[in-house]
């Protein structure tokens, strides 16, 4: 582990793990953990939507006398991460019923800006926020957004509480609170993950942003460790259309290992939002690329277009796509535990399950309870008038919460320490494709010599 994190487990029953900053490491890593210590308290695993408009309101009756809340939602609903960011706002959705259910004389209403998947607009949009006086927002959607907009919020006090941005760079004192687990865990899964599949050597081709680089280079200090040849990185534009080049420039870099290895232990990993529409069917064409074992990630995991019938879903079925996401011990089998003030998770689930009509990425739990603790905070606080106090409230209700996405625990920065992942492969189904979950991982020895995988299908 001598290019990668140092790790002390403190207690292997229960996996709590502490990052030390002052490792073999470059200056530009060490900058990145700004915290002495990350603790990371990890949970052992076992095995028709609403048009968008720009408020969101209970169906419940509104009582006349009711105190009329605004928090608001700041979400890439267009754009090359609109799947991901629709699942989000369904979540809230089913939050808000709930959250108005209660008969507090409260009554919340979210006020939703489209940020475009495009960091300019996203600033553009929370200050439009700004304008109408809310000082909670429940985004931003994507890593990229977060660097856009986390010195405005910052300097105007407004609360953030992301449900899905995992760049590990951006764990930072500073007033986004993330409900999403850092990028750091999810690649602990991932080498895990690739080391018992008998995987030799990575390559990874990934989306120019924030996300993508911390990612990228993430896996080049934690492959030597798990023991797999890290060949280098491919980027591609974030607006790129045109994927020629760095698909060639792929394929280059893979092609040694694979007369080393041969293609069942040489692998691709996909760092990418919906653009592996346009990405697949290029490596299509290569006779390398197109008989290699691809792999993806939470940015990419349940993307609903792989499910039709088309080049790109046809190469990801046939190259085994399997993607990495972030899962609560809940829905990755574990015990169902919650705070009584909301319904059950079976129930939330199924409820943001019939909206979306299909399978949602985990970050509609995480909005769900970002809209909640948030609400929680705002009353626990009295108000929005002074943001210490509402950072330090958001901090007391979470601790107390155990919501749709699980227990949720944070670092002193303000970002999600539990996590489990499941792991989800494009298969045939019928007509078309579908995804399903293929394995889980167990966090319980996550940094230990030999991982804790259950398979859940062959």
């Amino acid at each position: 582990m001598e290019r990668w994190l140092s790790v002390k487990v403190a207690a292997r029953s229960c996996a709590l793990c502490a990052f030390n900053p002052q490792l073999h490491l470059g200056e530009s890593m060490k900058r990145r953990f700004l915290l002495p210590i990350i603790t990371l308290a990890l949970l052992g695993c076992k095995p028709t939507i609403p048009m968008i408009t720009s408020a969101l309101s209970s169906p419940s009756p509104t009582p006349v006398t009711a105190e009329k809340i605004k928090i608001g939602a700041l979400l890439d609903l267009t754009g090359s991460y609109a799947d991901g960011a629709e699942a989000v706002k369904v979540g809230l959705e089913v939050g808000l019923e709930d959250l108005n259910n209660r008969a507090t004389g409260s009554f919340y209403e979210i006020v939703v800006r489209d940020a475009g998947t495009n960091p300019e607009t996203a600033l553009k949009k929370l200050k439009e926020l700004d304008a109408l006086g809310i000082k909670l927002v429940v985004g931003p959607t994507t890593s990229a957004d977060f660097v856009a907009v986390k010195d405005y919020a910052l300097n105007h006090d407004i609360l953030m509480i992301s449900p899905s941005t995992t760049a590990s760079s951006l764990a930072l004192l500073d007033n986004v609170f993330r409900y999403s687990p850092v990028d750091t865990l999810q690649i602990t899964a991932l080498c895990n993950y690739w080391r018992e599949k008998g995987i030799k050597a990575v390559a990874v081709l990934f989306r120019d942003d924030v996300w993508g680089r911390d990612f990228e280079e993430e896996i080049g200090q934690a492959a030597d460790f798990y023991g797999i040849e890290y060949l280098g990185g491919e980027r591609y534009a974030t607006n790129a259309k045109d994927f020629n080049v760095p698909v060639a420039n792929l394929a280059r870099k893979v092609d040694a290992a694979v007369a080393r290895h041969g293609t069942a232990k040489v692998a691709v990993e996909l760092i990418s939002f919906n653009e592996l529409g346009d990405v697949f069917p290029k490596a299509m064409e290569n006779a390398t690329l197109s008989v290699l074992p691809w792999f993806g990630c939470s940015g990419n995991a349940l993307i609903p277009s792989l499910t039709q019938d088309s080049p790109a879903s046809r190469f990801a079925a046939g190259t085994g796509f399997t993607c990495s996401a972030f899962l609560n011990s809940f829905e990755a089998g574990g015990s169902a535990t919650r705070s009584l003030l909301i319904p059950g998770q079976s129930a939330i689930q199924a409820r943001i399950l019939q909206k979306l009509n299909r399978t949602p990425i985990e970050y509609a739990y995480t909005a769900y309870d970002a809209l909640w603790v948030g609400a929680l905070a705002y009353e626990k606080a009295g108000g929005f008038g002074n943001i210490e106090n509402l950072k330090k409230a958001l901090l007391e209700s979470s601790a107390d919460f155990v919501g749709a996405s699980g227990k949720v625990v944070l670092s002193a920065a303000g970002d999600r320490t539990t996590a489990c992942f499941g792991f989800y492969q494009v298969v045939p189904a019928g007509s078309g494709f579908a995804w399903q979950k293929k394995a889980v991982f167990n966090g319980e020895n996550y940094f230990g010599a030999t991982s804790s995988i259950t398979y859940l299908t062959p």
